[in-house]
């Protein structure tokens, strides 16, 4: 966008030039706005449609300033450049098309009503397309058309990986074409999800065990608690809960209940790791056949690659397994994750004897942690 109107600003003069480039430097310094505009339209969308908005975040990094409205937290980050993100739950078990759609498009419409106003300000003050605009309505020309590009290229369909999220154009593709495939999960599960993507661990924690106790038998309920668990207490108290409370239920050895595929694939990563980071050494089989299943029945995710790919370098198989964690490294969006395939990439290294390379992964492993 910044480089399509550069070329403008210097076809008619230094005066025409200043006022375009004033509207490339409203578009740059007016992007949180954008952001603002458009994490506000999820939001909006999400408590018109009766969900629990969990999080509204703008910007990445570490947190500037956050408050609590009701349920919801709200999070202005450092980097006010990085995108944005809204967390909600419906409370409902059963999905509703509309509404998820809805949802998806909110924040898109939102930058789109916005680019609108903008556009009939600037021209409502004069001077569009004869040659004399004034450095307000260039402004207010540039903010309305970071708003109305925001809501388009949300709208196409295009994947993230390692950096923000998936476009809302993905989305609602996958939403219209994967309906049939989407998982019902109860709304204490989705509510564990909620506060877990929004880093209130302790709430996501209670929601989990709340669910397993009124579903015992709900491998994702279980999968969400051992997650849950390991980033409040730790992975010892995760796997300790899971191998107490959690071991016998029968979708583990396949039984009448087998849950979807997804949902096994994620319960069965999730025991491995925190076996792994455990360094439950009696488990090493456990981890293996659980990391292989898994790997085996969703190897496109980022995170169950990466989990596999460090049980194989742990175990000494740094053929197979540092390809696999290289790749993870760079497709999965949580920062902690690629720390953590960092932290086994460069113990890898530092069996194989290469110090350097050890070195260079532990730095970058810190940056991701710092970015967290």
């Amino acid at each position: 966008m910044i480089l399509f109107g550069l070329p403008f600003a210097f076809m008619d003069g230094v005066l025409n030039g200043a006022v375009y480039l004033t509207m490339m430097v409203a578009v740059i310094v007016g992007w949180p706005l954008v952001v603002v505009v458009h994490e506000a339209g999820h939001a909006l969308t999400a408590r018109l449609c009766w969900r629990v908005v969990v999080l509204v975040r703008v910007g990445g990094g570490r947190i500037w300033w956050t408050a609590r409205l009701g349920q919801t937290q709200l999070e202005i980050r450092r980097n006010l450049f990085s995108g944005g993100q809204t967390i909600q739950c419906r409370t409902s078990a059963r999905p509703n098309r509309l509404a998820d759609a809805a949802l998806v498009l909110g924040g898109p419409a939102a930058n789109i009503v916005f680019a609108a106003i903008g556009f009939r300000l600037a021209a409502s003050i004069g001077g569009v397309g004869d040659g004399r605009l004034s450095f307000t309505v260039a402004s207010l020309f540039g903010m309305a058309l970071a708003q109305l590009w925001t809501g388009v290229a949300n709208l196409l369909p295009t994947r993230s990986y390692g950096r923000g999220h998936d476009s809302d154009g993905l989305l609602l593709w996958r939403l219209l074409t994967n309906w049939s495939r989407i998982a019902t999960l109860s709304p204490l599960v989705l509510k564990a999800q909620a506060f877990w993507l929004a880093d209130r661990f302790d709430e996501a924690t209670n929601a989990a065990l709340n669910a397993v106790a009124t579903t015992p038998d709900d491998a994702a309920a279980v999968s969400m608690a051992i997650v849950s668990l390991s980033r409040l207490k730790g992975h010892s108290a995760a796997i300790d809960w899971y191998f107490s409370e959690a071991r016998d239920l029968d979708f583990v050895e396949g039984g009448p209940r087998r849950p979807a595929a997804e949902v096994l694939a994620s319960l069965q990563a999730n025991v491995a790791w925190s076996a792994l980071k455990a360094e439950r050494c009696d488990l090493s089989d456990q981890i293996e056949a659980l990391s292989q299943s898994a790997f085996n029945l969703a190897p496109g995710w980022p995170a169950i690659a990466g989990i596999r790919g460090a049980w194989l370098v742990e175990s000494d198989r740094y053929e197979d397994g540092i390809p696999i964690l290289v790749t993870a490294v760079r497709r999965t969006a949580d920062p902690r994750d690629k720390a953590d395939y960092c932290e086994f990439l460069a113990r890898a290294s530092r069996k194989q004897g290469d110090e350097a390379r050890a070195t260079a992964f532990e730095e970058v492993g810190r940056r991701f942690l710092a970015a967290a």
